[in-house]
């Protein structure tokens, strides 16, 4: 089997590692910290206008939002940054992101640059961030959540999910990023909590007293709250070809609560006018094949519950959007990507580096002859493959000194995304983009 346009496959891998473990490039509308200053400060912040960041001016995250008018934005803590709250603020937009740089490991724990939210004490006041929006997770991608004075709380919809990822410590009680305070001993009246409607549930305390079921160490170390994540096998997915629904569980599940029985739903959102889903429950994370017929938005939702040992549910949703493509689109029809171009004859790789200390004829394993069909092998089971990384001036040099070659990709590290340079006869149209949409060529 001799396989072409094997470049989009290897966009697909590098994309899939990306959305896993940094934040998503911005969009216009989202917010990002430029200083450290209060929350509710505009000249905190800065806002994204779709090609550069603008100066917030009168504007804050969350400002002017309400559970009838709420945004879809994100907010992004950038490292370096203290974002303080010492009051009851409640906003509903998208997701907040909590950055750090480089990712902190226990060895590099010292020299990190991090990004930090610090709810604090103010007098009779204390800072209480509730995000309450239906589609509003906290990810903390290395950077703090820090609650530094005594009945500071955290407060989601229930539902949301904290998500949890790089932790500096060693051990469970010994990083210094996260949530914090996480130590035993620590003052057991700062709460991560649920909220269902006018019901506020405790889920998670700081160090190891107090009425809730997780520490905030327990969530450090295993990821955050239980969460579960869709999956589609096909996205975009040509009209009448199937694509498959799958689920995973993240995040933590107590020991007390690893046998109770868990419940999946799968529920449409929203479709084309005319489509109608069913809503589908099982007890098992079973996959849900779907062929669909008409082009169109599909938005599908999974939610896994549980009643937990305190006596209420737990409960996590999140939303998965499918993309059907008519059949006559460029994509289906074989414009820009094929179908793999069949025959019967070997056609061995001839050029490969790995790092397994393994490579040619007289070796057992054949290497890399034996990975057929391709016209370089990459091998390892420790190591990823970096693309080149410039900043957006660097790139801009590129172009601006007439380097730019039509096809040319890099990693730009100020907007965090994948681009490549394209050459059109509409001048407009030539510069460096971020992969986003899959497209055809427009020459």
């Amino acid at each position: 089997m001799k396989f072409r346009f094997l470049f989009f496959l290897i966009l697909a891998m590098v994309g899939f590692g990306y959305a896993q473990s940094v934040a998503p490039a911005p969009q216009i509308g989202d917010f990002r910290s430029i200083a450290s200053g209060e929350w509710t400060n505009p000249s905190t912040w800065q806002i994204f206008n779709g090609s550069s960041w603008d100066n917030a001016t009168t504007e804050y995250p969350g400002k002017d939002t309400t559970s009838s008018s709420q945004a879809t934005y994100r907010v992004f803590v950038e490292p370096g940054t203290d974002v303080s709250v010492s009051t009851e603020q409640v906003y509903y937009f998208g997701n907040l992101y909590i950055l750090a740089d480089p990712i902190p490991t226990p060895l590099n724990a010292l020299t990190v640059s991090y990004g930090k939210v610090t709810l604090l004490k103010n007098g009779s006041d204390r800072g209480h961030l509730s995000l309450l929006g239906n589609n509003q997770d906290v990810v903390i991608l290395g950077g703090i959540l820090n609650f530094d004075g005594e009945m500071t709380e955290l407060k989601l919809k229930l539902g949301a999910r904290l998500v949890l990822k790089y932790y500096n410590g060693a051990v469970c009680d010994t990083g210094t990023n996260l949530l914090q305070p996480e130590r035993a001993g620590a003052t057991g009246n700062k709460l991560i909590k649920f909220v269902d409607g006018t019901t506020e549930y405790n889920y998670a305390v700081s160090g190891g007293a107090g009425s809730a079921e997780y520490t905030f160490a327990e969530l450090n170390c295993k990821g955050g709250s239980l969460g579960v994540v869709p999956t589609a096998t096909l996205n975009p997915v040509c009209s009448g070809k199937t694509t498959i629904l799958s689920a995973t569980l993240a995040g933590f599940v107590s020991v007390a609560d690893t046998a109770i029985p868990k419940l999946f739903v799968w529920s449409l959102i929203s479709g084309p006018t005319g489509y109608t889903f069913p809503d589908t429950t099982a007890s098992t994370l079973a996959d849900l094949s779907l062929t669909l017929t008409t082009p169109g938005t599909y938005v599908f939702n999974v939610k896994v519950a549980y009643l937990s040992v305190l006596g209420y549910t737990i409960s996590a949703n999140q939303t998965i959007t499918i993309e059907v493509l008519a059949a006559d689109n460029p994509l289906c029809g074989g414009g820009c990507f094929k179908d793999p171009v069949l025959d019967t004859v070997k056609h061995p790789s001839n050029h490969g580096i790995t790092s397994l200390k393994r490579a040619g004829a007289d070796n057992p394993d054949n290497w890399p002859m034996v990975r057929e069909s391709a016209y370089t092998v990459l091998e390892s089971n420790t190591k990823g493959f970096v693309i080149n990384r410039l900043s957006t001036t660097q790139l801009n040099a590129i172009a601006t000194a007439g380097n730019g070659v039509d096809g040319m990709m890099a990693y730009d590290t100020t907007v965090k995304c994948l681009k490549i340079y394209v050459v059109d006869a509409d001048p407009a149209k030539t510069g460096w983009f971020c992969f986003t949409t899959p497209a055809c060529p427009t020459l």
